[in-house]
């Protein structure tokens, strides 16, 4: 038996939900007799100047840790504090880890990643050859189950486009010269190729010695945006074939680059799918389960893979060199519009769909669980955790602690622009009070919802 600490950044607290893989983690590590404290905030941060609060600390303390899992470093430094072995879990890319430059500095740390390419990304992107990174194989907590397959082709996850995408029109407001114009094409596409250095170090890296020149702003925010639009114009090539969209805030008034993708709106359903037992509901009533990959995956895939492989959908995935070693076939496109002849044709042959399901659930029984990755993690951390105790598992709610001090200093503007995001920075754990369209209601109406915006303002919770 181990004691562990984990930290996790959950939108799905909005929804009293936690993501599937996160969820699956959990429960494997209690499930083998460990001792968990899980702390889970509401979104990720870049950057967490301050030191950890001490009540946290002393609840730390008192649980007398063995080790600390930190999803993409997602918590205050605590390697001042304990010496135990702190691993830090990239499941997202290294552009999502807070403190990044920190990080560079201290060689405390072990790191785990979900692809094989970023072993040594981490080591560039820390700028440190001998750091302890090693490769961890995905794993589900989702099961087949029968059930109407009532969809054709089901996609569940984020459309990442926001109203802070507007760094193209911050440059064309520049006035740029044509030749500036060819540069950011350029500087661009480098972009969408690496989505892990800056526009500055792209610009010099392809020589382009121009005054005017695109910035991409926060490389984590930029590049998530440019994957919206990638997974948007393919999931557009799929509407006729009968698509259905579950995600959250997909409905959101200060999303506007969405209204672009009314096709998609419509195929989108507000039915929530917030934890394993709803995804697993959801993937077993559709056909297909399509997957789509967010531009920083080089090698690896989206964690969604596996809750997909292992339901009775039919996986139609963006090919990459992990999910084609994963050991058995699996439907891969390159293409959005190889991906629409793809769907169409395991449609229309119910047979061939039959076996890369059967082919994926062998699979997946044999080598993606999370008991089956967990000596490797043990072995990783060089810490037993399995035992024949009963394990425990204790979540502990924190703040965004920073969220309510910059939103006022940004003004209320700001605030409602941070409230839609789906890196939410809530100040009090609750949810975010409901955004409406002032423009669509009356004046009376619109009275009501500034009054009752203010008095949800004046609730708190207790610490």
């Amino acid at each position: 038996m181990a004691n562990i600490v984990v930290a996790i950044y959950n939108p799905l607290i909005r929804q009293n939900g936690m993501f599937p893989y996160f969820e699956t983690f959990l429960a494997g590590l209690k499930d083998a007799g460990n001792n968990v404290l899980c702390f889970e905030k509401i979104a990720a941060e870049l950057e967490i100047k301050e030191p950890i609060p001490e009540h946290y600390l002393e609840k730390i303390r008192n649980f007398s840790p063995d080790l600390f899992i930190l999803f993409n470093n997602q918590f205050w430094d605590v390697s001042e504090h304990f010496d135990v072995p702190i691993v830090i879990y990239d499941v997202d890319s290294p552009n999502v880890f807070c403190n990044l430059e920190k990080l560079k500095k201290n060689k405390r740390y072990k790191y785990l990643t979900i692809q094989k390419s970023s072993v040594n990304l981490i080591r560039e992107i820390l700028e440190e050859d001998s750091l302890d990174v090693e490769y961890m194989p995905p794993f589900t907590g989702v099961r087949a189950e029968e059930c109407d397959q009532r969809y054709n082709i089901g996609f569940c996850g984020s459309h990442w486009l926001w109203n802070d995408f507007h760094q193209i029109e911050d440059f064309l407001a520049t006035n740029p010269t044509e030749e500036e114009r060819l540069a950011a094409k350029a500087v661009y596409k480098e972009f969408s190729e690496d989505p892990f250095h800056s526009f500055s170090e792209l610009y010099q890296r392809l020589n382009l010695n121009v005054k005017n020149k695109v910035q991409e702003g926060t490389l984590y925010y930029f590049s998530t945006r440019l994957s919206g639009l990638k997974r948007l114009r393919c999931l557009l090539q799929l509407v006729d074939l009968g698509l259905e969209i579950r995600g959250y805030l997909w409905n959101q008034p200060l999303s506007t680059p969405l209204k672009a993708f009314p096709e998609l709106l419509l195929s989108w359903s507000d039915e929530v799918v917030n934890n394993t037992l709803s995804t697993q509901r959801f993937y077993n009533s559709v056909k297909i389960g399509f997957n789509i990959n967010h531009i920083q995956a080089k090698s690896g895939f989206s964690w969604r893979v596996c809750d997909i492989l292992a339901s009775n959908a039919c996986l139609v995935s963006e090919a990459t060199p992990d999910l084609l070693n994963l050991g058995f076939d699996v439907a891969t496109y390159k293409t959005a519009s190889e991906a629409r002849d793809l769907c169409k044709h395991l449609l229309l042959n119910e047979s061939l769909r039959s076996d890369y399901v059967a082919a994926a659930h062998d699979c997946i029984d044999k080598k993606f669980r999370f008991e089956v990755v967990l000596p490797l993690l043990e072995e990783f951390a060089g810490l037993s955790m399995r035992s024949e105790d009963t394990g425990t598992l204790e979540i502990s709610r924190v703040s965004n602690h920073d969220s309510k001090k910059e939103a006022k200093k940004k003004g209320r503007k700001a605030q409602a622009r941070v409230m839609s995001s789906e890196l939410h920075t809530a100040s009090e754990d609750k949810a975010p009070f409901p955004i409406l369209d002032k423009m669509r209601i009356s004046f009376m109406d619109r009275l009501f919802y500034s009054i009752s915006k203010h008095c949800y303002k004046k609730i708190k919770y207790r610490n």
